[in-house]
């Protein structure tokens, strides 16, 4: 299988199927299986060293393939010296280019290269098995559709298409959903909240002096016990329903209307921050 993103078509055979040779493009030759070959065994599109028709680009081989179609392993990077080829194995092959594959099941099949396996038609009315795809006795397809949408696997492992949702709807995780109204969503919070179906909204900031807090409920932000005694004495509001207390005012004064400090009765402010009978 080569790394090469470009297409070029291969022929290939369906041997032991029984069926006409089928055309295959390079960018679907990752979801086939492999099989290991000297470079003089494949045809040139194939050899993930390949100095003709495709470009004259390297690649690289996967050695091994596991026996449930979900990946190959072992990479080799190909070079003019260990120039490996890796050939398809006929029947495996991607759903959409050939949807007829799933009809039959590997006759030969083992843990590695894939050398020498061939395709045998399941019973009438069963599939491959993609979990054992080298079982004879083929699987009974059962659909997985019934209350769901998108594509999901039939009992075979093999993709079918549920269909959309009705309208309104959004398909996650292969069921349907009605997101709730933005509206309603964001009534009485801020930030990012759920639409109810793996989506979010954006319901906006706070007001001054507020912040969004737990809950993505708006919480009034106090202010800063500094700030707020600046200037002032006794107790004051923190303008969230709390307070702070400033402590009390120097000598010869007392805490007064706004609670600020004011000179006692009876003394003068004399402007150096005391409070004195007789300023100089």
């Amino acid at each position: 299988m080569r790394s090469s993103n470009l297409i070029a078509m291969v022929v290939i055979v369906l041997a032991g199927c029984g069926r006409e040779p089928e055309v295959v493009s390079e960018t679907e030759q990752p979801e086939l299986w492999a099989s290991c070959a000297r470079a003089d065994q494949c045809p040139v599109s194939e050899n993930c060293y390949d100095t003709g028709a495709v470009g004259g680009e390297t690649g690289t081989c996967f050695q091994r393939c596991n026996d449930n179609e979900t990946g190959c392993f072992d990479p080799v990077q190909c070079t003019s010296a260990q120039p490996y080829c890796c050939r398809s194995v006929a029947c495996i092959q991607n759903q959409l280019t050939d949807p007829n594959a799933k009809l039959y099941y590997i006759v030969g099949i083992e843990d590695g290269c894939h050398t020498g396996v061939s395709c045998a038609q399941c019973p009438a009315g069963k599939v491959r098995n993609r979990d054992a795809p080298g079982d004879p006795a083929c699987c009974q397809p059962t659909p997985n559709c019934a209350g769901h949408c998108g594509v999901m696997n039939d009992t075979c492992g093999w993709p079918e298409d549920c269909g959309a949702c009705p309208a309104g709807q959004i398909c996650t995780g292969n069921n349907c959903c009605a997101p709730i109204p933005q509206n309603q969503a964001c009534a009485g919070h801020c930030g990012t909240v759920s639409n109810g179906c793996g989506g979010s909204y954006n319901c906006g900031g706070c007001g001054q002096n507020q912040y969004c807090g737990p809950g993505n409920i708006c919480y009034c932000a106090p202010i800063p016990q500094n700030q707020a005694c600046a200037g002032h004495c006794g107790t004051v509001s923190d303008g969230c329903g709390g307070s702070y207390s400033c402590g009390g005012c120097g000598q010869n004064r007392y805490c007064g209307s706004g609670n600020h400090c004011y000179c006692s009765p009876g003394y003068q402010d004399c402007g150096d921050g005391t409070c004195r009978k007789n300023c100089p």
